[in-house]
């Protein structure tokens, strides 16, 4: 009968074990959750949300215009910054009263609820780099403050919202269309 309970008291052990393996390895090296703090992001994300990080995805491909990105602040790695990509390696990235440019033509951003009046001249992003700004432009401290980002540096990229229950949403997919010069 001692054998019995050994063998159901190390099954739990082993259970627990596996699972601990399991939770290192997913937050190391594949997902993280990580809460917004602050309005930098408004309307897409909110003080508060909490977002599930794709630690892994720029294993496979380089990061791209639209995407949300996680990283940790310049010269401050304790703390973490959630970001949209604007622009990529060898763009060159300016804005003139609030319309954001990308290599002399006009980018759509369909996904900003209001447009400050800033301008800034252009910036060509370096190699294996990304220009970031927050959603919410005049609340923001983003590569306009800091300069581009290392691609080396991102966290990952945010591919859902999953807290609160009322902001539950996939990120991502948003286009950016160049219009008109």
């Amino acid at each position: 009968m001692n054998r019995r309970r050994g063998g159901w008291l190390r099954e739990i052990i082993e259970i627990i074990l596996i699972a601990l393996v399991i939770t290192f390895v997913v937050q190391t090296w594949l997902f993280e959750t990580f809460v917004v703090e602050g309005d930098s992001m408004l309307d897409t994300l909110r003080d508060g949300d909490r977002v599930l990080v794709n630690k892994f995805l720029f294993n496979l491909r380089e990061p791209e215009r639209g995407d949300i990105v996680v990283f940790p602040y310049p010269d401050q790695t304790e703390r973490e910054l959630i970001k949209r990509v604007v622009a990529v390696s060898g763009e060159v990235v300016e804005m003139q009263e609030g319309d954001l440019f990308i290599n002399g033509n006009r980018v759509s951003e369909d996904y900003l609820t209001r447009r400050g009046a800033e301008t800034f001249p252009p910036v060509r992003v370096p190699a294996r780099s990304v220009y970031v700004l927050g959603d919410n432009r005049e609340n923001s401290d983003d590569s306009r403050s800091f300069g581009p980002i290392s691609q080396d540096t991102l966290t990952g990229r945010t591919s859902l919202v999953f807290w609160p229950p009322d902001a539950f949403s996939v990120l991502g997919g948003e286009e950016f269309p160049c219009l008109d010069p």
